[in-house]
């Protein structure tokens, strides 16, 4: 029982999958998938730029919030160098006047780093943002992010090492970070954030990655238009030439397309002199025919007169014969040789004479 053998479908060896690579739309779906694979390169490497970008801004954050950490914890181990007696207490104005002005002034050349003095069961104890860009010096706490400041200064609390935090938003990266403060007050802790706008290539990206979004949609329905053109072009072609008979091969109609019009345009013409080539064979089959006729006749003609002189000298020999032997004695022996002679070979001796 013969068993198929499956075979890969670009098999070298295998006739149906050589002409299947050697197709145009097999090309062009090549030509659509490099195309796709190009754009989709393209737009991943775009986005890893941005990200690559982001990545680096908050890298610098992180350094930049760290480095205001250490700055304020610095300044207020100066300021509390010189306390003298008794702690103050928390809720002193003046030492929280104190713990600002400290926090400012270690903020001062931070560019876009707010920060502060926190205290375990206190909260804030002061607060600065000396790199404000808004009308006026801002005061006040953040209250949206006042939970996440709470969140990472009791762990540093807790933990007696720095902490940070991070929250990535789709507009911005909001950085944290807090170091705890050596000192007679027990759970003071100083704090540093900023915030990192997105890469301002944003919108850039996205137009880049609908733009080549736009090209890979257009170039698929330009080159799904172009298949099915030519598929249509490609039947057409086929029934016209299906009508081919013995006669010859029919002219087939242009397209439209240069390209496959100058191969019809070459077929027509082959066509045309295929037809004049055929006529000019049935014509010369003709004459031949006809010559052949003619030669017959003349061999039909020639036997003829050749037959006639023959038999005329033959019956003329005869009567000759005859008539000699009427005047001998052995008249009828005579005749009768000569019938005989003449009846064997037509020819009588005396012809000859």
């Amino acid at each position: 029982m013969p068993v198929a053998i499956a075979t890969w479908p670009f098999d070298a060896h295998n006739p149906k999958a050589r002409s299947d690579v050697r197709s145009l739309r097999t090309r062009l779906l090549g030509l659509w998938l490099l195309s796709l694979a190009a754009c989709v390169a393209v737009g991943v490497l775009l986005v890893q730029l941005f990200e690559q970008t982001t990545a680096a801004q908050v890298a610098r954050a992180e350094a930049v919030v760290a480095r205001s950490c250490d700055l304020i914890r610095d300044r207020f181990a100066f300021y509390a160098a010189g306390w003298k007696g008794p702690v103050r207490s928390l809720d002193d104005a003046g030492l929280r006047h104190d713990l600002a002005d400290a926090v400012g002034l270690a903020l001062s050349r931070q560019e876009g780093v707010e920060g502060g003095i926190w205290q375990t069961e206190a909260g804030p104890l002061a607060y600065a943002f000396p790199t404000y860009q808004g009308s006026g010096t801002k005061t006040d706490l953040p209250a949206a992010e006042r939970d996440q400041i709470r969140q990472v200064n009791d762990q540093a609390a807790r933990a007696g090492q720095p902490a940070e935090r991070t929250t990535l938003t789709r507009a911005q990266a909001l950085l944290l970070r807090a170091c705890q403060l050596p000192g007679p007050v027990r759970g003071l802790t100083a704090w540093t954030m900023i915030r990192v706008q997105s890469a301002a290539g944003l919108g850039q990206l996205q137009l880049g990655l609908g733009i080549l979004l736009l090209l890979m949609v257009a170039m698929s329905a330009w080159l799904g238009r172009m298949l099915a053109v030519w598929a249509g072009h490609v039947r057409t072609i086929e029934a016209e030439l299906s009508d081919a008979t013995a006669a010859g091969v029919p002219a087939v109609s242009l397209t439209g397309e240069r390209e496959l019009d100058r191969i019809i345009e070459a077929l027509n013409e082959a066509g045309r002199r295929l037809a004049s080539a055929r006529a000019q064979a049935d014509a010369l089959s003709a004459r031949i025919r006809r010559a052949e006729r003619l030669a017959g006749l003349g061999r039909v003609a020639a036997g003829v007169a050749h037959e006639i002189p023959t038999r005329s000298r033959r019956f003329a020999c005869k009567a000759r014969t005859r008539s000699r032997a009427t005047t001998r004695a052995d008249a009828p022996r005579s005749a009768t040789c000569s019938d005989r002679w003449i009846g064997w070979t037509g020819w009588s001796p005396s012809c000859w004479r």
